[in-house]
C-alpha cells in the first residue's frame, strides 16, 4: 500500500522519506514513483507540489543508540 506527500517549499526527499521510517533510495525507486522520476531526473531536486509515492513502512524497529565521540557505526544492509 502507498501513500502520497506533496512536497512542500525546503523539503527533500531523504527527510520526508526518514520522517517515515524509509530509505531515500526505496522511495525514489518505488514503481508508483516512475512519472516523478521521469519528470525529476535528480532525487535531488524536487519542487514544491510534486507528489511523492510512499510505500508502506518496512516495518523495521528503530533501535536507540547511545553514542560518543568514541563510537563507530557501520550500518548494511
Amino acid at each position: 500500500m502507498t501513500t502520497t506527500h506533496t512536497v512542500k517549499q525546503g523539503e527533500c526527499l531523504s527527510r520526508i522519506a526518514a520522517a517515515r521510517g524509509l530509505a531515500w533510495r526505496e522511495v525514489w525507486e518505488h514503481p508508483d514513483n516512475e512519472a516523478l522520476r521521469k519528470r525529476r531526473k535528480d532525487p535531488n531536486v524536487l519542487h514544491p507540489g510534486d507528489v511523492v509515492k510512499l510505500p508502506s513502512s518496512t516495518g523495521r524497529p528503530s533501535v536507540p543508540l547511545e553514542l560518543d565521540a568514541t563510537t563507530t557505526v557501520v550500518l548494511r544492509r
